[in-house]
């Protein structure tokens, strides 16, 4: 796995080659996730956990969403993101059991906070839709 990281100017524009590079790489990042978690029940949690959630979503899904500057875009991942990682490792967060989603939780929330600044052609309704989608996900 590679995760460019590139000047704000080079992914300015959406269809440009740095972009859609990007965005290529984080479709196959995510790919791999969905792999890797095919293994629950044939490799220890733990380690599984070390490299789902350390490896790919830390190390390589988040530098690659950070980068990405349609907020929209963003969303999308971090949808298919919340649809593959099971659920109760979200749970796990409140509890402490895992140190890491932490991450990735901060970096929806500072998603959703983009969406709600820069929502001047985006209708209210959606963003409410958009935002309870991911706090049910949460609670």
């Amino acid at each position: 796995m590679f995760m460019p990281f590139y000047p704000a100017r080079l992914i300015e524009n959406e269809k440009s080659a740095a972009t859609i590079f990007l965005i290529n790489q984080i479709t196959f990042c995510i790919e791999f996730l969905k792999n890797c978690l095919m293994w629950m029940n044939l490799i220890i949690l733990h380690k599984l956990q070390l490299l789902t959630i350390d490896l790919v979503i830390n190390r390589f899904i988040i530098l690659g969403l950070t980068q990405i500057p349609d907020v929209f875009i963003s969303i999308q991942f971090c949808s298919k993101i919340l649809e593959i990682v099971p659920h109760h490792w979200f749970t796990q967060v409140k509890s402490n059991e895992s140190r890491s989603l932490p991450t990735f939780l901060g970096l929806v929330e500072r998603i959703l906070d983009n969406l709600k600044e820069n929502s001047c052609n985006q209708s209210s309704s959606d963003i409410l839709k958009i935002t309870y989608y991911f706090i049910s996900i949460f609670q």
